[in-house]
Protein backbone atom coordinates (compact mmCIF):
# COMPACT_ATOMS: atom_id res chain seq x y z
CA UNK A 1 0.00 0.00 0.00
CA UNK A 2 1.48 3.31 -1.11
CA UNK A 3 1.95 6.01 1.48
CA UNK A 4 0.97 9.55 0.55
CA UNK A 5 0.91 12.83 2.43
CA UNK A 6 -1.68 15.60 2.35
CA UNK A 7 -0.44 19.02 3.40
CA UNK A 8 -2.70 20.85 5.87
CA UNK A 9 -0.95 24.07 6.99
CA UNK A 10 2.44 25.65 7.48
CA UNK A 11 3.64 25.40 11.09
CA UNK A 12 7.20 26.70 10.85
CA UNK A 13 9.84 28.18 8.62
CA UNK A 14 13.57 28.73 8.84
CA UNK A 15 16.59 29.43 6.71
CA UNK A 16 17.08 25.76 5.82
CA UNK A 17 13.52 24.50 5.57
CA UNK A 18 9.76 24.92 5.76
CA UNK A 19 7.67 22.65 8.01
CA UNK A 20 4.07 21.70 7.28
CA UNK A 21 1.43 19.81 9.18
CA UNK A 22 0.34 16.88 7.02
CA UNK A 23 -1.84 13.77 7.11
CA UNK A 24 -0.24 10.43 6.36
CA UNK A 25 -2.56 8.35 4.16
CA UNK A 26 -4.05 5.79 4.40
CA UNK A 27 -3.36 5.75 8.17
CA UNK A 28 -4.82 9.22 8.73
CA UNK A 29 -1.95 10.03 11.09
CA UNK A 30 -0.79 13.61 11.70
CA UNK A 31 2.87 14.14 10.85
CA UNK A 32 5.23 17.04 10.23
CA UNK A 33 6.96 17.40 6.85
CA UNK A 34 10.07 19.51 6.33
CA UNK A 35 10.89 20.67 2.80
CA UNK A 36 14.15 22.11 1.54
CA UNK A 37 13.24 25.36 -0.30
CA UNK A 38 14.18 25.37 -3.96
CA UNK A 39 15.71 28.84 -3.52
CA UNK A 40 18.52 27.37 -1.42
CA UNK A 41 18.64 23.87 -2.89
CA UNK A 42 22.25 23.93 -4.07
CA UNK A 43 24.49 20.85 -3.94
CA UNK A 44 25.93 21.76 -0.52
CA UNK A 45 22.49 22.50 0.93
CA UNK A 46 21.07 19.23 -0.42
CA UNK A 47 23.99 17.31 1.07
CA UNK A 48 23.44 19.03 4.41
CA UNK A 49 19.71 18.28 4.29
CA UNK A 50 20.41 14.61 3.67
CA UNK A 51 22.99 14.64 6.47
CA UNK A 52 20.32 15.99 8.83
CA UNK A 53 18.01 13.08 7.95
CA UNK A 54 20.75 10.49 8.39
CA UNK A 55 21.82 11.98 11.73
CA UNK A 56 18.31 12.04 13.18
CA UNK A 57 17.63 8.47 12.06
CA UNK A 58 20.90 7.42 13.66
CA UNK A 59 19.68 8.39 17.15
CA UNK A 60 16.98 6.48 18.98
CA UNK A 61 16.11 8.34 22.16
CA UNK A 62 12.90 9.50 23.82
CA UNK A 63 14.16 13.11 23.85
CA UNK A 64 15.18 13.25 20.17
CA UNK A 65 12.73 13.87 17.31
CA UNK A 66 11.77 10.70 15.39
CA UNK A 67 12.17 10.59 11.60
CA UNK A 68 9.47 8.49 9.89
CA UNK A 69 10.20 8.86 6.18
CA UNK A 70 12.17 10.82 3.60
CA UNK A 71 12.13 11.29 -0.15
CA UNK A 72 12.08 13.63 -3.10
CA UNK A 73 9.08 14.94 -5.01
CA UNK A 74 10.18 16.56 -8.22
CA UNK A 75 12.98 18.96 -7.33
CA UNK A 76 11.95 19.20 -3.68
CA UNK A 77 13.63 17.17 -0.97
CA UNK A 78 11.66 16.40 2.19
CA UNK A 79 11.56 14.24 5.25
CA UNK A 80 8.71 13.27 7.58
CA UNK A 81 8.90 13.41 11.36
CA UNK A 82 6.52 12.91 14.25
CA UNK A 83 4.10 15.76 14.92
CA UNK A 84 4.48 17.09 18.45
CA UNK A 85 0.96 18.15 19.33
CA UNK A 86 0.69 20.37 22.37
CA UNK A 87 4.43 21.16 22.42
CA UNK A 88 5.97 24.62 22.51
CA UNK A 89 9.52 25.79 21.94
CA UNK A 90 11.44 27.08 24.93
CA UNK A 91 11.29 30.50 23.31
CA UNK A 92 7.48 30.32 23.34
CA UNK A 93 7.49 29.09 26.95
CA UNK A 94 9.55 32.10 28.05
CA UNK A 95 7.32 34.47 26.09
CA UNK A 96 4.14 32.94 27.57
CA UNK A 97 5.21 32.30 31.17
CA UNK A 98 8.40 34.25 31.78
CA UNK A 99 11.37 32.62 33.44
CA UNK A 100 10.96 29.23 35.12
CA UNK A 101 11.97 28.21 38.63
CA UNK A 102 14.99 26.00 39.20
CA UNK A 103 13.08 22.73 39.65
CA UNK A 104 11.21 23.00 36.37
CA UNK A 105 14.07 24.53 34.42
CA UNK A 106 16.59 21.94 35.59
CA UNK A 107 14.15 19.14 34.71
CA UNK A 108 13.97 20.38 31.13
CA UNK A 109 17.72 20.91 30.90
CA UNK A 110 18.41 17.46 32.34
CA UNK A 111 16.46 15.99 29.41
CA UNK A 112 18.38 18.22 26.99
CA UNK A 113 21.62 16.82 28.37
CA UNK A 114 20.31 13.28 28.06
CA UNK A 115 19.45 13.95 24.40
CA UNK A 116 22.87 15.49 23.76
CA UNK A 117 24.53 12.51 25.42
CA UNK A 118 22.70 10.22 22.98
CA UNK A 119 23.95 12.39 20.11
CA UNK A 120 27.53 12.33 21.35
CA UNK A 121 27.40 8.57 21.86
CA UNK A 122 26.42 8.34 18.17
CA UNK A 123 29.45 10.50 17.20
CA UNK A 124 27.27 13.53 16.46
CA UNK A 125 27.67 17.15 17.62
CA UNK A 126 24.42 19.08 17.32
CA UNK A 127 26.00 22.58 17.02
CA UNK A 128 22.63 24.40 16.97
CA UNK A 129 21.21 24.03 20.46
CA UNK A 130 18.94 27.06 20.97
CA UNK A 131 15.47 27.78 22.40
CA UNK A 132 13.79 27.41 18.98
CA UNK A 133 15.09 23.84 18.60
CA UNK A 134 13.90 22.53 21.97
CA UNK A 135 10.23 21.54 22.24
CA UNK A 136 8.51 21.13 25.61
CA UNK A 137 5.10 19.69 26.43
CA UNK A 138 2.80 20.91 29.19
CA UNK A 139 3.75 17.78 31.14
CA UNK A 140 7.43 18.73 30.99
CA UNK A 141 8.62 16.27 28.32
CA UNK A 142 11.37 17.67 26.10
CA UNK A 143 12.28 16.85 22.48
CA UNK A 144 15.45 18.04 20.72
CA UNK A 145 15.07 18.69 17.00
CA UNK A 146 16.63 20.33 13.92
CA UNK A 147 19.89 18.53 13.13
CA UNK A 148 20.61 20.74 10.14
CA UNK A 149 24.03 21.83 11.46
CA UNK A 150 25.02 18.49 12.94
CA UNK A 151 28.69 17.54 12.75
CA UNK A 152 29.57 13.87 12.37
CA UNK A 153 32.83 13.33 14.23
CA UNK A 154 33.65 10.11 12.41
CA UNK A 155 33.13 11.59 8.91
CA UNK A 156 34.26 14.53 6.80
CA UNK A 157 32.72 17.88 7.68
CA UNK A 158 30.52 19.89 5.34
CA UNK A 159 31.41 23.21 6.94
CA UNK A 160 33.54 25.59 4.92
CA UNK A 161 36.80 26.63 6.53
CA UNK A 162 36.48 29.76 8.62
CA UNK A 163 32.67 29.78 8.47
CA UNK A 164 30.80 30.06 11.77
CA UNK A 165 27.72 27.87 12.00
CA UNK A 166 24.94 28.40 14.53
CA UNK A 167 23.05 31.18 16.28
CA UNK A 168 25.56 33.76 17.67
CA UNK A 169 24.17 34.10 21.21
CA UNK A 170 24.54 30.34 21.81
CA UNK A 171 27.87 29.66 20.08
CA UNK A 172 30.77 28.40 22.21
CA UNK A 173 33.95 30.54 22.46
CA UNK A 174 36.10 27.93 20.71
CA UNK A 175 33.89 28.20 17.62
CA UNK A 176 34.59 31.93 17.32
CA UNK A 177 38.30 31.21 17.86
CA UNK A 178 38.29 28.54 15.11
CA UNK A 179 39.40 25.87 17.57
CA UNK A 180 38.56 22.20 17.30
CA UNK A 181 34.87 21.69 18.03
CA UNK A 182 34.05 18.92 20.48
CA UNK A 183 30.95 17.80 22.31
CA UNK A 184 31.75 20.42 24.97
CA UNK A 185 30.50 23.07 22.53
CA UNK A 186 26.98 21.64 22.87
CA UNK A 187 27.29 21.98 26.66
CA UNK A 188 28.04 25.69 26.33
CA UNK A 189 25.06 26.21 24.01
CA UNK A 190 22.78 24.29 26.36
CA UNK A 191 24.11 26.35 29.28
CA UNK A 192 23.24 29.57 27.46
CA UNK A 193 19.72 28.24 26.84
CA UNK A 194 19.47 27.17 30.49
CA UNK A 195 20.51 30.63 31.70
CA UNK A 196 17.82 32.21 29.53
CA UNK A 197 15.24 29.69 30.73
CA UNK A 198 15.68 30.43 34.46
CA UNK A 199 16.47 34.17 34.22
CA UNK A 200 14.30 35.29 31.30
CA UNK A 201 17.20 37.08 29.58
CA UNK A 202 20.05 36.01 27.33
CA UNK A 203 23.42 35.28 28.83
CA UNK A 204 25.25 37.12 26.05
CA UNK A 205 23.76 39.94 24.01
CA UNK A 206 24.93 42.47 21.46
CA UNK A 207 23.70 44.67 18.63
CA UNK A 208 25.83 42.86 16.06
CA UNK A 209 27.42 39.45 15.67
CA UNK A 210 30.78 41.02 16.55
CA UNK A 211 29.34 42.44 19.77
CA UNK A 212 27.88 39.07 20.72
CA UNK A 213 31.18 37.35 19.97
CA UNK A 214 33.04 39.87 22.13
CA UNK A 215 30.59 39.28 25.00
CA UNK A 216 30.99 35.51 24.77
CA UNK A 217 34.78 35.71 24.62
CA UNK A 218 35.34 38.38 27.28
CA UNK A 219 32.31 38.86 29.54
CA UNK A 220 30.46 36.87 32.16
CA UNK A 221 26.65 36.74 32.44
CA UNK A 222 24.90 38.64 35.22
CA UNK A 223 25.23 36.51 38.41
CA UNK A 224 22.13 34.54 39.36
CA UNK A 225 22.06 36.12 42.83
CA UNK A 226 21.39 39.53 41.29
CA UNK A 227 18.34 38.13 39.49
CA UNK A 228 16.93 35.83 42.17
CA UNK A 229 18.52 34.98 45.50
CA UNK A 230 17.02 31.48 45.39
CA UNK A 231 19.21 30.70 42.36
CA UNK A 232 22.49 31.70 44.04
CA UNK A 233 23.42 28.17 45.30
CA UNK A 234 23.35 26.90 41.70
CA UNK A 235 25.75 29.47 40.28
CA UNK A 236 28.61 26.97 40.08
CA UNK A 237 26.61 24.71 37.74
CA UNK A 238 26.03 27.55 35.26
CA UNK A 239 29.66 28.66 35.61
CA UNK A 240 30.83 25.20 34.64
CA UNK A 241 28.49 24.94 31.65
CA UNK A 242 29.45 28.44 30.43
CA UNK A 243 33.17 28.16 31.04
CA UNK A 244 35.30 29.85 28.39
CA UNK A 245 37.51 26.76 28.23
CA UNK A 246 36.09 23.45 26.91
CA UNK A 247 38.18 21.35 29.30
CA UNK A 248 36.66 23.15 32.30
CA UNK A 249 33.12 22.08 31.46
CA UNK A 250 31.59 18.77 32.46
CA UNK A 251 33.36 15.69 31.23
CA UNK A 252 30.21 14.66 29.36
CA UNK A 253 26.60 15.64 28.91
CA UNK A 254 25.67 12.64 31.02
CA UNK A 255 27.65 14.02 33.96
CA UNK A 256 25.88 17.37 33.57
CA UNK A 257 22.51 15.59 33.58
CA UNK A 258 23.43 13.73 36.78
CA UNK A 259 24.39 16.98 38.53
CA UNK A 260 21.16 18.68 37.44
CA UNK A 261 19.15 15.69 38.65
CA UNK A 262 20.86 15.82 42.04
CA UNK A 263 20.32 19.54 42.43
CA UNK A 264 16.63 19.21 41.63
CA UNK A 265 16.24 16.39 44.17
CA UNK A 266 17.70 18.66 46.84
CA UNK A 267 15.36 21.47 45.86
CA UNK A 268 12.34 19.19 46.23
CA UNK A 269 13.67 17.86 49.54
CA UNK A 270 13.99 21.40 50.86
CA UNK A 271 10.47 22.24 49.69
CA UNK A 272 9.02 19.17 51.42
CA UNK A 273 10.90 19.90 54.67
CA UNK A 274 9.55 23.46 54.71
CA UNK A 275 6.03 22.22 54.01
CA UNK A 276 6.20 19.80 56.96
CA UNK A 277 7.78 22.32 59.34
CA UNK A 278 5.43 23.87 61.95
CA UNK A 279 4.49 27.51 61.68
CA UNK A 280 4.02 29.74 58.65
CA UNK A 281 5.80 28.69 55.49
CA UNK A 282 8.57 30.88 54.14
CA UNK A 283 7.57 32.75 50.96
CA UNK A 284 10.85 31.74 49.31
CA UNK A 285 12.34 28.28 48.96
CA UNK A 286 16.12 28.09 49.27
CA UNK A 287 18.53 25.21 49.06
CA UNK A 288 21.24 25.75 51.61
CA UNK A 289 24.82 25.80 50.33
CA UNK A 290 25.87 23.48 53.15
CA UNK A 291 23.37 20.90 51.93
CA UNK A 292 24.62 21.20 48.37
CA UNK A 293 28.20 20.76 49.58
CA UNK A 294 27.33 17.38 51.10
CA UNK A 295 26.57 15.99 47.64
CA UNK A 296 29.78 14.79 45.91
CA UNK A 297 28.59 15.72 42.42
CA UNK A 298 27.92 19.31 43.49
CA UNK A 299 30.79 19.68 45.94
CA UNK A 300 33.30 19.00 43.15
CA UNK A 301 32.04 21.89 41.05
CA UNK A 302 34.41 24.81 41.42
CA UNK A 303 34.06 28.41 40.33
CA UNK A 304 36.35 29.38 37.46
CA UNK A 305 38.98 31.53 39.28
CA UNK A 306 40.45 33.04 36.15
CA UNK A 307 39.57 36.39 34.75
CA UNK A 308 37.34 36.33 31.69
CA UNK A 309 39.38 39.15 30.18
CA UNK A 310 42.10 36.73 29.08
CA UNK A 311 41.70 33.81 26.70
CA UNK A 312 45.31 32.71 26.48
CA UNK A 313 45.71 29.18 25.15
CA UNK A 314 46.90 27.08 26.86
CA UNK A 315 45.20 28.34 29.96
CA UNK A 316 47.23 30.13 32.67
CA UNK A 317 48.12 28.54 35.97
CA UNK A 318 45.72 29.06 38.85
CA UNK A 319 47.02 30.81 42.00
CA UNK A 320 45.52 30.70 45.45
CA UNK A 321 47.02 33.64 47.40
CA UNK A 322 44.31 33.64 50.07
CA UNK A 323 44.93 30.00 50.98
CA UNK A 324 48.68 30.59 51.17
CA UNK A 325 48.16 33.64 53.40
CA UNK A 326 45.98 31.65 55.77
CA UNK A 327 48.58 28.87 55.96
CA UNK A 328 51.32 31.43 56.68
CA UNK A 329 49.32 33.09 59.46
CA UNK A 330 48.54 29.74 61.06
CA UNK A 331 52.25 28.84 60.94
CA UNK A 332 53.23 32.10 62.64
CA UNK A 333 50.63 31.65 65.37
CA UNK A 334 51.71 28.06 65.95
CA UNK A 335 55.39 29.03 66.18
CA UNK A 336 54.64 31.87 68.60
CA UNK A 337 52.56 29.60 70.83
CA UNK A 338 55.29 26.96 70.90
CA UNK A 339 57.96 29.53 71.78
CA UNK A 340 55.87 30.99 74.60
CA UNK A 341 55.16 27.51 76.04
CA UNK A 342 58.84 26.60 75.90
CA UNK A 343 59.91 29.80 77.66
CA UNK A 344 57.39 29.20 80.49
CA UNK A 345 58.57 25.65 81.02
CA UNK A 346 62.27 26.56 81.00
CA UNK A 347 62.31 29.60 83.32
CA UNK A 348 64.79 28.12 85.81
CA UNK A 349 68.49 27.55 86.18
CA UNK A 350 68.90 27.47 82.43
CA UNK A 351 67.74 31.10 82.12
CA UNK A 352 70.59 33.62 81.89
CA UNK A 353 69.90 36.44 84.36
CA UNK A 354 71.75 39.73 83.86
CA UNK A 355 73.86 40.98 86.73
CA UNK A 356 72.26 43.86 88.67
CA UNK A 357 73.28 45.66 91.85
CA UNK A 358 72.25 44.17 95.20
CA UNK A 359 68.82 45.13 96.40
CA UNK A 360 70.06 47.29 99.25
CA UNK A 361 72.46 49.34 97.13
CA UNK A 362 69.84 49.57 94.41
CA UNK A 363 67.25 50.88 96.82
CA UNK A 364 69.69 53.41 98.26
CA UNK A 365 70.35 54.77 94.79
CA UNK A 366 66.62 55.10 94.18
CA UNK A 367 65.86 56.83 97.47
CA UNK A 368 68.68 59.29 96.86
CA UNK A 369 66.58 60.90 94.14
CA UNK A 370 64.21 63.86 94.69
CA UNK A 371 61.30 63.17 97.10
CA UNK A 372 58.68 64.02 94.46
CA UNK A 373 59.58 61.10 92.16
CA UNK A 374 61.23 58.70 94.56
CA UNK A 375 58.23 56.46 95.14
CA UNK A 376 57.27 56.15 91.44
CA UNK A 377 60.88 55.60 90.39
CA UNK A 378 61.45 53.05 93.11
CA UNK A 379 58.40 51.01 92.09
CA UNK A 380 59.26 51.08 88.36
CA UNK A 381 62.83 50.11 89.12
CA UNK A 382 61.70 47.34 91.43
CA UNK A 383 59.40 45.99 88.75
CA UNK A 384 62.22 45.93 86.24
CA UNK A 385 64.48 44.19 88.72
CA UNK A 386 61.92 41.50 89.46
CA UNK A 387 61.28 41.02 85.74
CA UNK A 388 64.94 40.33 85.05
CA UNK A 389 65.24 37.97 88.00
CA UNK A 390 62.13 36.03 86.94
CA UNK A 391 60.15 36.91 90.09
CA UNK A 392 57.63 39.26 88.52
CA UNK A 393 54.78 36.85 89.17
CA UNK A 394 56.03 36.02 92.64
CA UNK A 395 53.52 36.43 95.53
CA UNK A 396 56.08 38.64 97.25
CA UNK A 397 55.24 41.63 94.93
Amino acid sequence: MKTTYKLISKIGEGGMGVVYLAIQEPLGKQVAMKFLPQSVAGPAQVARFQREVQAAIRIRHKNVIKILDCGQKGDQHYYVMEYLEGYRTILQVIEDEGRLDWARGSSIMEQVMDALDACHESCLIHRDVKPQNIMVSDQGHMVLMDFGLVKVTDADTLTAAGKIMGTPSYIAPEVFLARDITSAADQFSAGAVFYELITGSRAFEGATVADVAHAILRNQPVPLAQIDGDLAPYQSILDKLLSKYPEDRFRSAREAADVLRTSRTLAWREEISEAEAPGPRSPTRRVRKTELARVPELANIQMDPRSASSLAWPRPLTRKPIALLIVALLSIVGASTSLWTWSRNNTGSSTIVPQIPPASAFDQQVMARSPQSSHRTWRNSAMRRRYWTGSLLSPSI
